[in-house]
């Protein structure tokens, strides 16, 4: 009988068991890339203004660690972005709206949730001005 890479084994009881190491082999590989899937989670929010009811389309969100830039997205219609592949931790978001203006948030992440939802309310994390009508 020929088995994987030319091996040839007479005994039929070898076979099993070569073939039960081969498997052994696949499923640690499948268990080991799920356990890092596990730990990525996906980051979805919101980017809104309570105060003026707004939803904030095409605006620009960046994710780092550590002043590092991990991601980028943008808004959709709804004010919504995702942002996958993220690890367990701590991460500053900025914020750059369409028309130029911009602020920052945190977001804590939980690499236990494979989904995590944060709405980022620029009129709760930009103090008032003088300009603004509220």
């Amino acid at each position: 009988m020929t088995l994987w890479k030319g091996v040839t084994r007479k005994v039929a009881s070898d076979s099993v068991v070569y073939l039960r190491a081969g498997l052994a082999t696949l499923a640690g590989l499948i268990l080991a890339t799920g356990v890092n899937c596990a730990h990525a989670t996906e980051l979805v929010g919101r980017v809104v203004d309570t105060m003026g009811e707004k939803v904030f389309e095409s605006a620009s969100v960046q994710v780092n660690q550590r002043r590092d830039s991990v991601s980028t997205a943008l808004t959709d219609r709804g004010g919504f972005f995702r942002i996958e592949g993220l690890s367990s931790g701590s991460y500053s978001v900025n914020i750059t709206l369409s028309d130029g203006r911009s602020f920052a948030g945190r977001a804590v992440v939980n690499g236990a949730r494979r989904t995590q939802f944060v709405e980022f309310d620029y009129s709760r994390l930009v103090p008032p001005s003088d300009e603004d009508d509220y």
